[in-house]
């Protein structure tokens, strides 16, 4: 056995799984909200389940594409590899650090 990894020796690590679409969308659903308490509330109110569940399949569209169209305003205006670096540096200025 290695002192540091906690590995033996000669053994290759586990091969990782690529991220498929299904996960990804929960994963990016439990992370933006934070959590999916409410949902329950939401549902049992006295509208039913037909409005909550229209929000929570319209609301991440609308929010995406307005977030599409900002990043592509500003990948346009600075046409370089840096993105939002290069969009902070001009808003806020260079850091100064001493």
């Amino acid at each position: 056995m290695t002192g540091g990894g906690g590995g033996i020796e000669g053994e290759s690590p586990p091969r990782r799984r690529p991220l498929m679409v299904l996960p990804l969308i929960v994963l990016i659903f439990y992370d933006v909200p934070g959590d999916p308490f409410g949902i329950e509330d939401s549902v049992r109110a006295d509208g039913g389940a037909l409005l909550p569940l229209l929000g929570f399949l319209i609301l991440p569209v609308l929010w995406s594409l307005a977030e599409a169209l900002i990043t592509s305003e500003l990948a346009s205006v600075f046409p370089t590899n840096a993105g939002y670096v290069a969009w902070v540096s001009t808003a806020f200025g260079p850091t100064h650090e001493e």
